[in-house]
């Protein structure tokens, strides 16, 4: 049975997106068109049909968060404290972007330029804004505000040559603390 050109075409695209992944992990955005392509065992041209390389590596880090965030069931730490349970709610993307800093730096410039965008992102920032009214309780210009805390605590830290995932935290629960209303915190 021969393949209609869609099947193909899907066909083409899941191979590129694994050759993508993998070569981003392996060697971080050093990673070629040509060598996705190579890999893959398609032409360069069949991969830029799929994307360009921003686009790719948007896709695959879209990929590694959309895994890390999972069932928005997925957990129900600290749900007695407001600050500790928001701060549970964002770890799974603290973790992703410490795994890998040189593709979540990359991903950041690529969203900030504007240049591609990041469905996932959008669908992750309707997700944690719901998290945080339904679960925590808080209203929407709370839970606002909590997002764009969260987004600005990483872009900032984003800038450190140096990552350091505990002072990242630190940073989040005194900014969410402050915003929920529990006081300063203790940084």
């Amino acid at each position: 049975m021969t393949m209609s050109r869609l099947e193909a075409r899907a066909a083409t695209e899941r191979r590129v997106r694994a050759a993508a992944a993998e070569l981003f992990l392996e060697r971080g955005t050093a990673t070629a068109v040509r060598d996705i392509a190579q890999r893959a065992g398609v032409s360069v041209g069949s991969v830029m049909a799929v994307g360009d390389k921003n686009a790719l590596l948007v896709r695959v880090v879209d990929d590694l968060i959309g895994a890390a965030h999972g069932d928005p069931g997925r957990s129900n730490e600290c749900l007695g404290d407001p600050v500790e349970a928001a701060v549970a709610l964002v770890r799974p993307f603290l973790r992703v972007f410490f795994a890998n800093e040189e593709l979540a730096r990359a991903y950041a410039a690529i969203l900030v330029s504007g240049s591609h965008s990041s469905d996932l992102f959008d669908a992750l920032r309707l997700r944690l804004l719901e998290e945080f009214t339904s679960r925590l309780g808080l209203g929407h210009a709370t839970a606002a505000a909590l997002y764009f805390a969260y987004v600005g605590v990483l872009f900032a830290s984003g800038t450190h040559r140096e990552l350091d995932a505990q002072r990242i935290e630190r940073e989040l629960r005194d900014v969410f603390s402050a915003i929920i209303g529990q006081g300063e915190g203790t940084a």
